[in-house]
């Protein structure tokens, strides 16, 4: 493979070009050069060379979509990388923010785009972000030298910008957007369903004049939804007009915002409704909380406009997770057919040793058991936390209510409860602080790197199942059984990559949740060999 000296990759980076010479074959990007070529670590980590020459071969083999199923900690934004600067036109797509300041950290030469509010503004009020400045009270001209559009106009140049998922989707469905590449990647591809899911559901409240009725079928709610809809549009057109000629107050900004957004989707569903053969949504009423009752319309699949919506801004599609664990499941979850679809599978280089995963059972964790466990499970966790004095970790709690239970009856100034910060980035701050810091949260099961001395033990209180109140996994379910077992596969597979991040780290992962064998015994065949590997029997 051709290396470059030193002195002209610097000269490469600050031109923002990369190596492109007459005596290098074409690619299938219309590029020069393999995609190894623009592989930027010092060395290889096992595999990676490989993957990159197979995702290559399959892009040239005429595969629209690549999928790489690779564990956590095998290096597949270096993936990434190399294929995005070969295609020298690429969008990546991450699913937090965090993931994105993954990258900039990791490559300084891709161009990280975010929304408006991580921009400050330069004529606001002190500390306002580019999503609250005067030209977004009312409508106006940016101010000169606005950061979020000057980020715009560079994310639009660059050959490689990385995206997070809200942000994109947003600033190409209601902003002047960003166009097609030659490759897309999405990261952390997992949460693709998930991410469309919430893109197209909403919610009507009891609100302004409308009082959301009960019903038993979502027909029944059509006649509804219409009207809903027309008197939303009103409202969102007389904040318009004021928008523009007066201007608005934050709090009236705010309600443009959500009002557009509503309208949005709502258009979406009803004339998906008025299809010979529309998507599925399914409907959930509640009267708790505030503006009750209400009702939320969720799609039960998404394919179709991931099809349109995300898959459209790539002529060809590198996605990449470590909880893929299943082609079939994976592609149906997505819309795409399994057969135009090239599959790689990564094997684990981390030794099973440095990972172990010891049940420790304080008692089963169903909803019928719950209550008469957690004073178990408090017990267990300051046992195993007292054992490693000196240590870091976390403690995946899996729900609100274990955490709540533990933040109530842990006295212990060791722990870092995720939930009295406003943010990971906060909470992760302290933590690094924090002498013998051990994290408690329910939902970070993803985008947080424990790399280092960070964690070394982890603690799972509970096996992450979806809640069966949730009216898509109900339907899911109902459909298919076998998906049920697949995500919550996913999700424990995501949990347990916090920690080990190398070959040389090590983790010790407690499970405390006695339902722990029947959940391996029936989703056993999507669970990964290298963690079966690394489970004492």
């Amino acid at each position: 493979m051709r290396r470059t000296s030193s002195t002209d990759t610097d000269l490469l980076k600050e031109a923002g070009e990369h190596v492109n010479t007459p005596s290098r074959p074409e690619n299938i990007f219309g590029t020069k050069g393999a995609a190894t070529d623009f592989f930027v670590a010092e060395s290889y980590r096992p595999y990676q060379k490989e993957t990159i020459e197979e995702i290559e071969a399959a892009f040239q083999q005429g595969f629209r979509y690549v999928v790489v199923d690779a564990p956590t900690g095998s290096g597949k934004s270096h993936l990434a990388r190399a294929l995005a600067f070969q295609a020298n036109d690429a969008h990546i797509l991450t699913i937090q923010k965090l993931l994105q300041d993954q990258y900039r950290r990791d490559f300084s030469d891709m161009f990280v785009m975010k929304g408006r509010n991580a921009y400050t503004c330069l004529q606001g009020e002190l500390g306002s972000t580019c999503a609250e400045g005067p030209c977004r009270l009312k409508k106006q001209d940016p101010c000169f030298g606005c950061p979020y559009v000057r980020a715009k106009i560079k994310a639009a140049e660059a050959p490689v910008t990385v995206h997070n998922f809200d942000s994109f989707y947003y600033q190409n469905s209601f902003g002047s957007g960003f166009a097609g590449r030659k490759l897309m990647v999405i990261d952390e591809a997992h949460n693709i369903s998930g991410k469309f899911s919430g893109f197209l559901s909403f919610t009507i409240n009891s609100r302004g004049g409308i009082t959301v009725p009960k019903a038993h079928k979502l027909a029944d709610y059509d006649a509804f939804v219409r009207l809903a809809w027309t008197d939303y549009s009103v409202e969102l057109q007389k904040l318009e007009e004021q928008h523009e000629y007066d201007g608005l107050s934050k709090d009236g900004l705010n309600r443009m915002r959500e009002l557009s957004k509503l309208t949005h989707r709502m258009k979406r569903y009803l004339l998906e409704r008025e299809k010979d053969n529309p998507a599925e949504y399914v409907f959930d009423y509640s009267e708790d909380g505030q503006w009750a009752p209400k009702v939320t319309f969720s799609p039960v699949f998404v394919g179709d406009y991931a099809s349109r919506w995300l898959f459209g801004y790539g002529e060809r599609i590198l996605m990449m997770s470590a909880t893929i664990l299943d082609k079939d499941m994976f592609c149906k979850e997505i819309g795409l057919n399994a057969k135009e679809v090239y599959y790689i599978t990564v094997p684990s280089s981390f030794p099973a040793a440095h990972r172990p995963i010891i049940k420790k059972y304080a008692g089963k964790m169903g909803y019928k058991d719950i209550n008469g466990t957690l004073p178990s499970v408090v017990e267990y966790v300051q046992e195993i936390v007292d054992r490693y004095p000196n240590r870091k970790g976390i403690i995946q709690t899996h729900s609100e209510k274990i955490a709540n239970y533990l933040k109530k009856f842990l006295d212990d100034p060791r722990y870092t409860f995720n939930k009295d910060y406003q943010t990971p980035q906060q909470m992760l701050y302290v933590h690094k602080k924090k002498p013998g810091s051990i994290i408690v949260a329910s939902g970070l099961r993803e985008g947080l790197d424990l790399r280092g001395d960070l964690s070394k033990i982890q603690v799972f209180c509970k096996i992450p199942y979806p809640s069966l109140g949730d009216k898509v996994v109900a339907r899911k379910l109902e459909l298919d059984a076998s998906w049920y077992g697949w995500i919550t596969t996913v999700m424990f597979v995501q949990s347990l990559g916090r920690s080990v991040r190398s070959s040389k780290e090590r983790a010790v992962t407690y499970i405390l949740d006695s339902g722990f064998g029947f959940f391996y015994t029936r989703n056993k065949r999507f669970i990964p060999k290298y963690i079966k590997e690394a489970i004492k029997w």
